[in-house]
């Protein structure tokens, strides 16, 4: 394996962690808007 091609999926794994906290921390603020409303 080349470095860029590490890079690349350490790049990867960066926006599928980015995206995953992002959908999760989305759902616990909608729960938490729901309950107080």
């Amino acid at each position: 394996m080349t470095n860029a091609q590490i890079i690349l999926l350490i790049d990867n794994a960066r926006m599928a962690v980015d995206d995953f906290n992002l959908k999760k921390w989305r759902s616990i603020m909608c729960q938490v808007t729901s309950m107080s409303m």
